[in-house]
C-alpha cells in the first residue's frame, strides 16, 4: 500500500490484512495504516521519523474495479545549525545530504534566505540538473555566491563572499530528485568581533583627549584674566595733589 523511492516497501495490506513480509527493515515497528472507509481514506502513520524518511511516498492499490496512486512528498527538518562571521568575511554555510555521485543531474537543490512571510523569501543561489541556475537571485547576492560540492561525502555548501550584518538571518538548503527530498535550516550570525578591550582602549583615550582640551581651554581663559587684571609698568605716573 505504500512505497518510497519506488524500492522501498513501507507498509503492505492484503484483503484486510497487513502483509508485511518484504517491508524494509528500517520501517519495521514503525508504520500503522489508518482505514476510514467511510471517509475513502487508506492514511499511514510513520513512527519515529529522522531525516532519512524524507522523500516520495506512493500510495497505491487496486482490486478488481479498478486502481490508484497517489504520492506525498515528506520533508523532516533537522535541528538548525548556527553560523558565525564577521563583516567582510567569506562565510560557508553547511548543508549535509544524500545525493551520491553521478546522480548530479537529477537534482534541483537551492538555498533560500527566509524570511516572516513565505512570500517574501529571498533566493540565494540554486542549481538544477547539474547546472547553475541563478538568473533571478536577488541583487543583494548576486556574484556572491557559489555552491560548494562534495559528492563523495554528500554536502551542498554554500560559499558566500563579502557579508554584513544584513546577511544575518535563517537560510534554508533544500533539495529533491525523483526518490528523495531534504530541507536543512542554518542561522547566520553576523557581528562586529573587534574585541572589547581594544573598544575599551579607544574610550579611554578619547577622554583623556578630550580632558586634556578642557584643562587647556581652562588655562588659557585664567591666564588671559590674569593679564587684563595686571598694572601697566611703562605708562606715564600719573600723580594728583
Amino acid at each position: 500500500m505504500g512505497e518510497k523511492d519506488k524500492n522501498l516497501l513501507v507498509y503492505g495490506f492484503e484483503k484486510w490484512k497487513a502483509a508485511n513480509e518484504q517491508q524494509e527493515s528500517q520501517f519495521k515497528d514503525r508504520t500503522e495504516s489508518d482505514l476510514d472507509l467511510l471517509g475513502g481514506w487508506v492514511n499511514l502513520t510513520l513512527k519515529d521519523v529522522t531525516e532519512m524518511d524524507s522523500g516520495i511516498y506512493r500510495c497505491q492499490g487496486y482490486n478488481e474495479n479498478g486502481s490508484w496512486t497517489q504520492n506525498i512528498r515528506l520533508y523532516i527538518e533537522g535541528k538548525t545549525l548556527e553560523v558565525k562571521g564577521a563583516p567582510h568575511e567569506t562565510i560557508v554555510l553547511p548543508c549535509k545530504c544524500n545525493i551520491k555521485s553521478g546522480t548530479e543531474d537529477s537534482w534541483h537543490l537551492s538555498w533560500v534566505k527566509m524570511e516572516e512571510k513565505a512570500e517574501n523569501n529571498l533566493l540565494v543561489h540554486r542549481f538544477e540538473k547539474g547546472k547553475p541556475a541563478n538568473e533571478d537571485p536577488v541583487i543583494p547576492f548576486q556574484n556572491r555566491t557559489e555552491m560548494v560540492f562534495d559528492w563523495s561525502g554528500g554536502s551542498v555548501n554554500l560559499s558566500l563572499k563579502d557579508v554584513t550584518e544584513m546577511d544575518s538571518g535563517l537560510y534554508r538548503c533544500q533539495g529533491y530528485n525523483a526518490s528523495y527530498a531534504w530541507t536543512q535550516n542554518i542561522t547566520l550570525l553576523i557581528e562586529d568581533r573587534t574585541p572589547s578591550e581594544s573598544r575599551s582602549r579607544i574610550g579611554r583615550y578619547a577622554l583623556v583627549v578630550w580632558i586634556s582640551i578642557l584643562v587647556t581651554a581652562f588655562l588659557c581663559h585664567v591666564m588671559r584674566n590674569n593679564n587684563a587684571a595686571r598694572p601697566q609698568a611703562n605708562g606715564p605716573l600719573e600723580v594728583i595733589l
